[in-house]
């Protein structure tokens, strides 16, 4: 009898260290999938994503050596929580290629030293005879704006 559970002890401690290896280098494979998550520029998804299947693979990887659940089980859960993460990643994915594929604006093509007024090479319109506005009494400063009106007519009533 005491054969048999030296045998049960030994072999608990062998899942024991097998279990703490596995969770050991997982921990480790899940820190520098996340360096290179974080160089890539996924922190908003893959951080994450990471982090979630670092953490699934530890809980399924300590179900198999202490037989916390059958091994169909743990395929199952396996493959599940892989197909729910590729499904993820494929939508990302696709959701990112439609944001980039959207036209954007480049305000950088207008160079508007070019149509600087009061030069003689500048490239701004011209009138071929005089201008029907002028401007009598310009207002040189918010003060003055707002202490005059704009117009004759103002909305305020006159006593």
């Amino acid at each position: 009898m005491n054969s048999i559970k030296k045998e049960k002890v030994q072999i608990k401690a062998w899942k024991l260290v097998v279990g703490a290896v596995l969770v050991a280098v997982l921990v480790f494979l899940g820190f520098w999938g996340m360096v290179i998550a974080a160089f890539a520029g996924g922190t908003k998804f893959y951080m994450p994503l990471e982090i979630a299947v670092t953490a699934a693979l530890i809980l399924l990887t300590l179900c198999w050596p202490f037989g916390l659940l059958k091994k169909k089980k743990i395929k199952i859960g396996f493959a599940v929580f892989f197909t729910l993460c590729a499904l993820a990643v494929m939508g990302y994915e696709i959701h990112r290629g439609y944001i980039n594929s959207l036209g954007t604006v480049n305000e950088q093509g207008v160079n508007l030293s070019l149509y600087q007024p009061f030069k003689n090479d500048s490239k701004i319109a011209r009138l071929n005879e005089p201008a029907d506005l002028k401007i009598t009494n310009p207002f040189r400063d918010r003060k003055t704006a707002a202490a005059k009106p704009c117009c004759k007519n103002s909305w305020k009533e006159k006593p």
